[in-house]
């Protein structure tokens, strides 16, 4: 752990952020504040930016580094980084709570209606097929669609920063949107899982579980 973060945590002293400003695509670039107390306890999960210390709330909405998207390469995974896209760190992995499960975030008035009616088509599929998981359509600060398939593990070291809403980082406080987020994703995580073991390879393009372990490994 870092000295200066040792000596703020020691101390019980929170960390606020310095700036608040716009970034080219019009989201307000601050970081969020940097230790959340979490009961009795701070959250562990830190990931330090410039001058100040991003830490993963558990729903909180984030922009992750580039170099996130190199440890996708490197494990052969393909992502669709060519614009910035928000995540949401929705649950903190069992086995390791330093890593945190991740669904990337788009606005869905920006959808044609090709695309809207390819959307449909997922999510009126029966629940019992897999396919009725690979999206979600809720209300954030605006009408966002989840790419739930598109899962990602990440860990503090690579959020450059959160997303703010209405001056505020955006934390995703409705119960039954989070409680169907989980519902998708650990359904896609199982199947991942059940086809590595079965197959002896990835059946999702990011190659969720490649990245997990590269992450576990980087420590």
């Amino acid at each position: 752990m870092f000295p200066k973060l040792h000596g703020l945590i020691q101390m019980g002293f929170p960390m606020y952020p310095k700036h608040i400003g716009s970034d080219a695509n019009g989201f307000t670039n601050v970081p969020q504040y940097t230790l959340a107390k979490k009961g009795r306890h701070y959250a562990s999960s830190f990931s330090f930016a410039g001058d100040d210390w991003v830490d993963i709330t558990e729903n909180g909405v984030y922009f992750l580094k580039r170099e996130f998207y190199d440890v996708i390469r490197k494990v052969g995974g393909i992502c669709q980084d060519s614009k910035e896209r928000p995540v949401v760190a929705i649950v903190p992995s069992v086995e390791d709570n330093k890593i945190y499960w991740a669904i990337p975030m788009g606005d869905l008035s920006h959808r044609t209606t090709e695309q809207l009616e390819r959307l449909q088509g997922y999510l009126n599929s029966p629940n019992k097929m897999l396919r009725s998981c690979f999206y979600h359509i809720g209300n954030t600060d605006k009408k966002s669609l989840f790419f739930i398939s598109d899962v990602l593990p990440i860990t503090a070291e690579y959020v450059e920063r959160a997303y703010i809403a209405h001056d505020n980082p955006l934390i995703i406080k409705n119960k039954k949107l989070v409680a169907e987020l989980n519902r998708k994703v650990t359904r896609i995580l199982a199947f991942e899982k059940d086809y590595l073991r079965t197959k002896g390879k990835p059946y999702f393009r990011q190659n969720i579980y490649g990245i997990y372990n590269e992450l576990k490994q980087l420590g």
